[in-house]
């Protein structure tokens, strides 16, 4: 797939880090292990997109369903 999305002429790195940015669970039923989860919630302090204890998700799913259009209607006209 990722041949073929390079083929289509995508920037991968910069598509994946800002469309698929990702989900950091900070809640209390979090699978993240207690020390992790204390730096990530030290770190949320000073990061304006983290809210503590709290399930942050950073995707942004208007640019993720745009790049699947995109994506798509470079792929059918290879």
């Amino acid at each position: 797939m990722q041949t073929v999305l390079t083929e289509a002429g995508f920037d991968l790195n910069k598509v994946m880090h800002e469309a698929f940015g990702g989900v950091f669970d900070l809640t209390s039923a979090s699978r993240m292990g207690w020390l992790d989860k204390k730096f990530a919630n030290m770190g949320a302090k000073e990061e304006a997109n983290l809210t503590e204890n709290a399930y942050n998700d950073l995707r942004d799913w208007d640019q993720i369903h745009a790049f699947a259009t995109e994506a798509t209607t470079r792929i059918l006209n290879l």
